[in-house]
């Protein structure tokens, strides 16, 4: 990823959480996953002055919205994974991944049983994302990305 410092400052952090819940189809939204059950989502705006992307994880079920990265729109190259949790070492948990490269179809995050929730790469923006709640704070889940020949592998932000 770049390592330009993304302009935090100049970002209107209120509206990319405003689009954070808006719908799929709605201006600025670039793309957006959600958990199986819709309790949880992550979602890839524009913000109108910039141009950056701002990555807004949503956990509808604990009332939170956060802005939780900001993106260069210009890189060919990301790979970005994470959590976020209403209050610190206290579930639910939301682990995310998202990844903008030629060479991958999507990305993947689970637990230890099997359950995964899986992102497909959009054909329009090139951004696959996803996202996985976990109910308590310390299950372990993992993160992965496909292969062009269809296999998965440890997600790595290098």
């Amino acid at each position: 990823m770049t390592v330009n410092d993304p302009p935090w400052d100049r970002i209107d952090l209120e509206e990319a959480a405003r689009l954070g819940l808006a719908e799929a189809d709605t201006p600025g939204v670039v793309a957006r996953a959600r958990t199986a059950d819709g309790s949880s989502s992550i979602t890839l705006t524009t913000d109108a002055q910039t141009g950056w992307h701002a990555l807004v994880l949503s956990d509808l079920s604990a009332a939170s919205v956060t802005v939780a990265a900001l993106l260069d729109p210009d890189e060919a190259r990301v790979r970005l994974s994470g959590s976020i949790a209403p209050r610190p070492s206290e579930g639910p948990r939301v682990h995310y991944a998202v990844a903008r490269t030629t060479e991958h179809l999507e990305v993947r995050v689970g637990s230890e049983d099997g359950h995964w929730e899986v992102g497909a790469a959009s054909t329009v923006s090139g951004w696959a994302l996803t996202c996985f709640r976990a109910e308590e704070f310390l299950d372990p889940v993992r993160t992965e990305i496909s292969t062009p020949d269809g296999r998965w592998e440890p997600f790595s932000e290098h």
